[in-house]
C-alpha cells in the first residue's frame, strides 16, 4: 500500500505547476516531505477559446490523462487529489469509478466548492454550470475522506452529500510555508491595518467605502484608487515575498461589495478559509475578521486577532485593544504562525485521514 497525491502540469512547462497557487502548492510540498509519492496529472491547455467541439474533445483528453496517470495504482493505495482539478472534465465521475474499482481509496482535499459559494455563479455558461455541478456532486459524495476547511464547512458537506459521520474531516487554517522566515514583529507594526489580496472593485468593492480613522496598508493587484491620508497602496508581490515586507499592527479578512457586513460573493466567507488569513498569521499579524466568518472561530480560539461586525466598528475595537492584550496576542500569533510556516495543520489533517481510513501514513520527514 502506498500513498499518493497528485499535482497538475501545464503542457509548455512541465516544472510549473498549472493554476496552482500557493495554497495547492504548499500541500504538494508538505505532502511530499510526508514521504507521499507525487501523481503527474497534465493539463489540456486552450480550451478556453476552443468551440463546444473543441471543448467536448478537451474533456475526452482531461479524462484520458487522468486515466493513464492512475493507472499503475494498486487495491489498497491512497490517493490524495486536490479539488477542484485543474484538469477537469465532464467524465471524472469516470474517473472516480475506475478508482473504486481498483481499490483506490481517494481523499478530496477540497480547496473550493463553487456550488456552496453564495451569490456566485459557477460558470459563465449553463454547459460550464453542470460541468461544475456534474464534477463536485460526484467527486464529493463518493470520495472515501474529504477535507474540509473548518467545521462549519464539514457539517455542510456531510448534510448536503448525506456522508457517513467520521468521513469529513476538518483542516482548520491552510499552512503557509515560508522557508527561513525572520522578521521583526515590533519594528513592523506602525498600527496600521494591512489589506492583501485581490482589490479589484469586482471583489473587493468594500474598499471604496473604508472607515475613516483608521489606516490601512493595501497590497495586491487591481486597487483604483489613490493614495490619501487613510490608505497608502504598495503594489503586488509574490506570496513567498509578502510576508516579509507587509507593516502594519493587524491583517483584515473582508470580503464584498459592503463595509458594514460580508454579504454577496463575501457571504462565502461563512464557510470557507480565505488563504490570506493564514498569510498574515505566517507573517506575523493578528487578524481582524467578520464576526460571522467560519474562520473567526479559529482567531477567537486560538486567541490570534478581533472579530468585528462591521468596518465601521474597527476603530473602537482596537482601541480597546491594551498594550499587554495585543503582546499577548502577538505572542498567540507567534506560535500560530509557526505551525503555518511548517505545514503543521495539513499533517495533523492527515493524522486523521489517515485514522478513519484505518492505515498508517508513509514516514513524516518534515518540511
Amino acid at each position: 500500500m502506498s500513498w499518493y497525491f497528485t499535482t497538475e502540469y501545464d503542457e509548455v512547462a512541465e516544472s510549473k505547476v498549472n493554476a496552482g497557487g500557493k495554497a495547492r502548492q504548499d500541500i504538494c510540498a508538505i505532502l511530499s516531505n510526508m514521504g507521499m509519492s507525487e501523481l503527474r496529472v497534465r493539463v489540456p491547455l486552450g480550451r478556453g477559446s476552443w468551440d463546444v467541439m473543441g471543448k467536448m474533445r478537451g474533456h475526452r483528453e482531461a479524462y484520458n490523462r487522468w486515466m493513464s496517470a492512475t493507472a499503475g495504482l494498486r487495491q489498497g493505495d491512497v490517493l490524495v487529489i486536490q479539488f477542484p482539478t485543474s484538469a477537469h472534465t465532464l467524465l471524472f465521475p469516470r474517473v472516480m469509478n475506475h478508482l473504486a474499482a481498483l481499490g483506490v481509496r481517494v481523499v478530496l482535499l477540497i480547496h473550493d466548492l463553487d456550488s456552496l459559494r453564495p451569490g456566485v455563479p459557477t460558470e459563465e455558461s449553463f454547459f460550464g454550470n453542470i460541468r461544475v455541478n456534474r464534477e463536485e456532486d460526484y467527486a464529493v459524495a463518493h470520495a472515501d475522506v474529504v477535507i474540509a476547511h473548518n467545521p462549519k464547512m464539514a457539517n455542510l458537506i456531510t448534510q448536503k452529500y448525506c456522508r457517513k459521520p467520521g468521513t469529513v474531516v476538518s483542516l482548520g487554517i491552510f499552512d503557509y510555508l515560508i522557508p527561513h522566515f525572520c522578521k521583526d514583529l515590533e519594528s513592523s507594526n506602525d498600527g496600521a491595518v494591512v489589506i492583501a489580496g485581490n482589490l479589484s472593485p469586482r471583489k473587493a468593492g468594500y474598499l471604496s467605502a473604508l472607515p475613516q480613522g483608521v489606516h490601512f496598508n493595501l497590497y495586491g493587484l487591481g486597487f483604483e484608487g489613490n493614495d490619501s491620508d487613510d490608505i497608502s497602496y504598495y503594489g503586488a508581490f509574490p506570496p513567498e515575498v509578502l510576508p516579509r515586507v507587509m507593516t502594519g499592527g493587524y491583517g483584515l479578512v473582508w470580503d464584498g461589495d459592503s463595509p458594514s457586513t460580508c454579504s454577496g460573493a463575501g457571504a462565502y466567507l461563512r464557510i470557507n478559509d480565505p488563504h490570506k488569513t493564514s498569510l498574515y498569521l505566517a507573517g506575523g499579524l493578528p487578524v481582524i475578521t467578520w464576526k460571522d466568518a467560519a474562520i473567526a472561530d479559529f482567531i477567537q480560539t486560538e486567541g490570534c486577532g478581533i472579530v468585528v461586525a462591521g468596518l465601521e466598528d474597527i476603530q473602537d475595537s482596537l482601541a480597546a485593544v491594551s498594550k499587554e492584550q495585543y503582546d499577548q496576542m502577538s505572542a498567540n500569533v507567534a506560535h500560530v504562525g509557526a505551525r503555518l510556516r511548517d505545514g503543521f495543520y495539513t499533517r495533523q489533517a492527515m493524522t486523521n485521514v489517515a485514522a478513519r481510513l484505518g492505515t498508517d501514513l508513509p514516514s513524516d520527514k518534515n518540511v
